[in-house]
């Protein structure tokens, strides 16, 4: 009798505010192949909204107030985490991928795990908190060893 075993289907995250991909680790051994990339264009400030918050003026002085110091482009690359985040929650739910591997900065890290849903979330098995999206396969494969053998 033959018993069938499937092997767990890892996907990577490495992502910063502006660029992402998603790579799969399916065998032991076998390299890491791209399954999406993302890329975010950031518009110049001026196309986001405005440089400047608004001022509030009170009428007893000379005092002006800030308004809004709203940080556009950190915005836009949250929108930007947004939408790979949606499309991780995506295929966690059509079950494309077993465990789940994050790497990003920080901020990154911290954004894009609020934005997971629960079936992303049961899946992540461990995370890295630096930005290794360009990094060169020794070294990424060095960062992996810690949490799977690769």
């Amino acid at each position: 009798m033959t018993q069938n075993i499937t092997k767990p289907i890892t996907w990577i995250l490495l992502a910063d505010g502006k660029h992402a991909r998603i790579l799969c680790h399916e065998t032991i051994g076998k390299a890491l192949e791209i399954r999406a990339s993302f890329n975010h264009e950031a518009l110049p400030t001026r196309q986001l909204g405005s440089d400047r918050p608004g001022r509030v003026f009170e009428s007893t002085g000379a005092m002006h107030h800030s308004m809004d110091n709203t940080d556009w482009h950190q915005e836009e690359e949250e929108n930007f985490i947004h939408h790979v985040a949606v499309t991780i929650n995506d295929h966690a739910l059509q079950q494309h991928f077993d465990r789940l591997i994050l790497i990003a900065p920080p901020h990154t890290l911290g954004v894009l795990r609020k934005q997971l849903n629960a079936h992303s979330t049961a899946k992540i098995i461990g995370e890295v908190p630096r930005n290794l999206l360009h990094a060169d396969s020794r070294s990424l494969k060095e960062h992996l060893d810690k949490i799977m053998v690769v």
